[in-house]
């Protein structure tokens, strides 16, 4: 990992552009960098971004779709572990930043640790950053792809995944200490689902925005577009529970490829 004076990030690995360019004229002076927060301290699975997934450290597979992907001029890895520093640079990751302690801990928001990272690698205002989770196994270049399109034609606004609930909200119920329910929003109990808003929520898979809207005051939500994807593109992995239903999904995909 690097530390000391900022240094402008390189095009690719090897200093070439080499990557897809878009059908707009806007893609053509900009530079697209894909940021990856891979802190050590996960709890509830004990070094998570570099455990195997489908034979490979789980951000290993990241690093690699990025790349096959052919979207990026850089591929960037924002860490405090000498061990994510190895198995990144290995996965073909094209710089590792040192990550200060104050932004290593469990509390740390993703925006903060974006910024820092924006601050060492001297990119343009115009350029589009993505920033994506280390744990991502389902993640899909095509939607990389479709979602910086978007971003494109809505420059003020960070661009995200989003994932269609499963069960109309307005249907849901809170439930108290004594196990008594309630309708959050009782006026819809005679609602057909169909007449019902569809709602959605964060893919939890990465974001894309402007260096420049980074680097503002705007929450990742405040001022952001959606692009609705299939429901096994944000599979959250937080526990144990998780990562084996993940592996199941991915083994099940793959016999599905394999016809």
């Amino acid at each position: 990992m690097r530390r000391g004076r900022k240094e402008s990030v390189p095009l690719s690995r090897e200093g070439r552009p080499g990557r897809y360019r878009g059908t707009s004229a806007v893609t053509q002076n900009r530079r697209h960098v894909a940021i990856i927060p891979a802190r050590s301290g996960s709890k509830r699975i004990p070094g998570k971004n570099i455990k195997e997934f489908g034979g490979v450290p789980m951000i290993s597979k990241t690093i690699r779709t990025l790349l096959q992907a052919e979207l990026f001029d850089a591929v960037v890895v924002s860490t405090d572990s000498p061990d994510i520093v190895k198995t990144s640079s290995t996965a073909g990751a094209t710089r590792c930043i040192a990550r200060p302690d104050e932004l290593a801990d469990d509390h740390a928001p993703t925006k903060p640790v974006i910024q820092h990272a924006l601050g060492e690698l001297g990119l343009s205002s115009g350029d589009a950053v993505c920033c994506v989770y280390p744990c991502n196994p389902f993640l899909n270049p095509e939607t990389l792809r479709r979602s910086l399109e978007m971003l494109l034609e809505n420059e003020g606004h960070f661009c995200l995944p989003v994932i269609e609930y499963a069960h109309p909200v307005q249907r849901a119920f809170t439930l108290n200490q004594w196990s008594v329910l309630t309708k959050r929003e009782p006026h819809f109990e005679l609602s057909r689902t169909q007449d019902l808003e569809t709602c959605y929520h964060d893919a939890g898979s990465f974001y894309w925005g402007l260096n420049s809207l980074w680097m503002s005051d705007l929450g990742l939500h405040t001022q952001s577009v959606g692009l609705p994807v299939a429901r096994t593109e944000g599979i959250d992995i937080d526990t144990p529970e998780d990562w084996y239903f993940a592996e199941l999904l991915y083994r099940a995909s793959k016999l599905g490829d394999q016809g």
